[in-house]
């Protein structure tokens, strides 16, 4: 599955801050999942700034 980022620079800064906030779970699959999502989020922000692959 394809990440699609938001819209709008502002939304991908708050979504990450939000995917930051959760802390990690003690469960080690939990954490791994929340770390992709926070990895995508990123992925996204460094698109709006211009960032390479």
């Amino acid at each position: 599955m394809k990440y699609t980022a938001p819209a709008h620079p502002v939304l991908a800064i708050d979504a990450a801050r939000e995917e930051l906030t959760k802390g990690l779970s003690p469960s080690s699959l939990a954490a791994c999942l929340t770390i992709t999502e926070l990895a995508r989020r990123l992925r996204a922000l460094d698109e709006f700034v211009g960032g390479e692959r």
